[in-house]
């Protein structure tokens, strides 16, 4: 308590300067006043006593969003009073939260680790390593809660279990690539256990669903409702509509967008997408470009990050938040009031199948879209219904009973 008292003065006058909001500086002073009055307490000998006492007299429950601004605000000033960090936008750790790893045994635990070492072998990204490290820790525990305490001891039974219940498939297709991928990586280091795995493993048939996609009427709604300077959309919103709209790119590549992603002189963008590492070019319309100008040179908040898009209420965080901007766009056009789908991939869907359906060559919409291989635009192609009307068979000479179509 006399660090804190000595020292939060320094705190609050960082969070000033580099520009957080005030609603995020009064949440740091009552969290402050919280330490200094109620820290005295012989109860109270950390950080996370106070968390949980705090919570718990509150009434706040995990879900609640206080209890996890409570937990995000007691996690800097721990971080600020105990090792002299300022808030930087970053996770914390305060009150931790296992994903499963802490509760296997120490064979399980190396087998893991073995795959989260050794799985980029075969030139996968680490993003993809890591999913199928966490697919592993609920895979391995579901043998140790079953009493197989080595994989040698793993039965048929115990295998199939983890994908189906006996009443219903509880796990499909992604998780079945993910302990594949996991046992061929295995068999670097126990060859034997790994193909006794891969052989008990169910077969599991894709399912591939029609991609959504946006009507004429809705893409006609959105790009009015972009085009009007009077609606409550601010510059990145807009911003971030029109990039979106025109490009179909994803979400984490927007926010990942850089000032030297943009060439002013010659109208382009260029970067590397973050799904694929895979390099991408794309002409800078008029309309993107001076939104972009518009936002970067008006609204856009000092920081000393180098994306473009950053939070106006803590601008040295990373930007993360494109799905409640989608969401505030579809509002403002009224677009799916009823329901629907709303997310970020149905700009994409949409730029895709508009493409096709103007008759632009695979070959060229895979240019624009970054896939790198072209089977990728067959489940786009299945959305393009014009074009497949005109694969549709005529049966005007066969019998139909007439009420058929009445089903």
């Amino acid at each position: 308590m006399s660090n804190l008292k000595l020292k939060q003065h320094l705190l609050m006058d960082y969070l000033s300067k580099v520009g957080y909001c005030a609603n995020k500086r009064r949440s740091i002073e009552k969290c402050i006043e919280l330490v200094l009055i109620k820290g005295s307490s012989s109860s109270i000998t950390s950080y996370e006593d106070l968390f949980f006492q705090e919570a718990k007299e509150q009434g706040y429950t995990p879900e609640d969003y206080r209890f996890k601004s409570l937990r995000t605000n007691l996690g800097q000033l721990k971080n600020f009073d105990l090792y002299d960090k300022y808030p930087d936008g970053n996770y914390t750790g305060f009150i931790y939260t296992t994903n499963g790893f802490d509760n296997l045994n120490d064979y399980y635990k190396s087998l893991a680790i073995y795959h989260l070492e050794n799985g980029t072998r075969n030139g996968k990204r680490k993003n993809t390593v890591r999913v199928e490290y966490l697919s592993a820790i609920l895979f391995y525990k579901h043998f140790q809660d079953n009493g197989a305490e080595v994989l040698e001891k793993a039965t048929s039974k115990m295998i199939c279990s983890f994908f189906h219940d006996g009443v219903k498939q509880i796990r499909g297709v992604g998780y079945l690539g993910h302990i594949r991928a996991l046992m061929k990586t295995l068999k670097l280091r126990e060859p034997k256990v790994a193909d006794y795995i891969l052989n008990f493993l169910p077969k599991i048939p894709k399912a591939y669903k029609n991609l959504e996609f946006l009507s004429k009427d809705e893409s006609d709604r959105i790009r009015k409702c972009l085009e009007n300077p009077d609606n409550t959309l601010s510059l990145k919103e807009r911003t971030i509509g029109w990039l979106l709209y025109f490009y179909g790119l994803r979400g984490s590549d927007i926010t990942a967008m850089r000032f030297d992603n943009i060439d002013w002189r010659k109208d382009m963008i260029t970067l590397i997408q973050s799904k694929t590492d895979y390099p991408l070019t794309l002409p800078l319309n008029a309309v993107t470009g001076n939104s972009l100008f518009d936002y970067i040179t008006t609204e856009r908040a000092e920081s000393d990050i180098k994306t473009i898009f950053v939070p106006q209420k803590n601008p040295n965080a990373p930007y993360k938040k494109i799905a409640y901007i989608v969401q505030k766009i579809f509002r403002c056009a009224h677009v799916r009031d009823k329901g629907g789908s709303k997310g970020v991939r149905l700009f994409r869907h949409h730029f895709v199948t508009y493409l096709l359906s103007c008759g632009v060559e695979c070959s060229v919409v895979s240019s624009l879209t970054g896939h790198i291989s072209p089977e990728s635009l067959k489940f786009y192609a299945d959305a393009d219904y014009e074009h497949l009307k005109e694969c549709s068979l005529d049966i005007s000479s066969y019998i139909v009973p007439s009420n058929l179509f009445d089903l």
